[in-house]
């Protein structure tokens, strides 16, 4: 699944891109820490 992806991923700053269904990037993203940011997307909700 995607949390074991998600550990794989380089804990240095870059750029990511999101794909929908078709393969088609719909988000280009840059952050410090690819690890945190990525896995910011597939935490819960608390709200």
């Amino acid at each position: 699944m995607f949390t074991d992806k998600i550990k794989t991923l380089p804990t240095k700053p870059g750029v990511y891109l999101m794909y929908d269904i078709n393969d088609t990037v719909i988000y280009v993203g840059k952050a410090k820490n690819i690890k945190n940011r990525v896995s910011q997307y597939f935490q819960s909700s608390k709200a």
